[in-house]
């Protein structure tokens, strides 16, 4: 999936988590989405700094929904994984016995995995971590690594998007 398709599907307290861990972890990637998403809402940065983080996430969200926010919104996807979600990293590559640096990072994947496998695997994140943030990882994982089995896509629980 695309980083702006994932970014409607995540609940709003999750892309809090998320967002707020660019702003604890990688000040320059944080100082970009402020800047990008205050350009877009018309506001000056500084009036946006000036908001309370929880509250201007509910603002960013939507717009990292949007296509042009493709790349900033991998970016803070990337991020947020790799600083807070090894355990779900590692755990997943572990089930399918692919190498990695021990902290979730694969040099490469294999072309295919059987289907058995894969889904053991997605079960076993499930169970473990939580809906929302497999979904993250998995939708993620997908597009970054360049991953093609068509097996993983159908094993995603996104529930439907409801328009208000």
């Amino acid at each position: 999936m695309y980083a702006y398709e994932v970014w409607n599907q995540v609940p709003q307290p999750l892309a809090h988590e998320i967002l707020d861990s660019a702003y604890v972890h990688e000040k320059k990637l944080y100082r970009q989405l402020v800047s990008e998403m205050s350009a877009n809402l018309r506001k000056r940065e500084q009036l946006v700094l000036k908001m309370p983080r929880a509250e201007r996430h509910v603002l960013f969200q939507p717009l990292l929904g949007l296509p042009n926010f493709e790349i900033l919104g991998q970016n803070l996807f990337i991020t947020w994984l790799g600083q807070t979600q090894e355990a779900m990293m590692v755990s997943f590559l572990d089930h399918l016995g692919i190498k990695h640096d021990g902290h979730g990072y694969a040099e490469g994947f294999p072309e295919s995995v059987e289907d058995s496998q894969l889904k053991k695997a997605v079960d076993a994140l499930y169970e473990i971590h939580g809906e929302d943030k497999v979904n993250v990882y998995l939708g993620v994982m997908e597009r970054v690594s360049g991953i093609q089995w068509p097996a993983l896509a159908p094993m995603l629980r996104f529930k439907p998007v409801v328009s208000s």
